[in-house]
């Protein structure tokens, strides 16, 4: 394939043809000159391929290790800013990303598996507070909902729930007389 790699193979033939006999009066044959190049056009061509997709393959993993970092630093600036519910999404759309170093996959697991615990207990004092709400024991329900911390990250119907219950602690609370 590649001409270059033939180079010290490309001899004239030195032998006497077989047509000749040996007897007969032949004319001396002058060698005819080789010219040798060190490769031929289609095997530049072929190397300039190789090396475009070598350096094609280096610019896209630095591209994809920049996009990465920051990806995974506009996360965490979110997180660390307890912003949950934007910080859960970032960080969930970081599993489309085709670099991800160990260390920024664990710490992804870790903040998405923090994001869900917290989830988990809101939805506990959310629960707790439903059965004080249907038992009507308002005060206990109120004391229950005070143990949230926000942001609420309760989604759907249980949101619009609590916010009812929040109107009405606040109504509640203003009603009480003042001591």
């Amino acid at each position: 394939m590649i001409s270059f790699m033939n180079m010290g193979k490309n001899r004239p033939n030195e032998e006497p043809d077989d047509d000749e006999e040996e007897g007969s009066v032949s004319v001396e044959k002058k060698p005819v000159p080789v010219v040798r190049s060190f490769m031929s056009w289609q095997d530049a061509l072929v190397l300039l391929v190789i090396g475009g997709l070598i350096f094609g393959g280096y610019k896209y993993y630095q591209y994809s290790k920049q996009h990465s970092a920051e990806t995974f630093a506009k996360c965490a600036a979110l997180f660390e800013a307890k912003n949950w519910g934007a910080a859960e999404s970032c960080y969930d759309s970081t599993w489309k990303l085709s670099y991800v170093p160990p260390s920024l996959d664990s710490l992804r697991s870790l903040r998405i598996g923090t994001i869900q615990d917290l989830r988990n207990v809101q939805m506990d004092i959310f629960e707790a507070a439903e059965s004080y709400w249907n038992d009507a024991d308002s005060a206990r329900a109120i004391a229950e909902m005070s143990k949230l911390v926000p942001p609420c990250l309760l989604e759907g119907e249980r949101l619009a729930t609590w916010k009812q219950w929040e109107l009405i602690a606040v109504k509640m609370n203003a009603a009480a007389p003042q001591q």
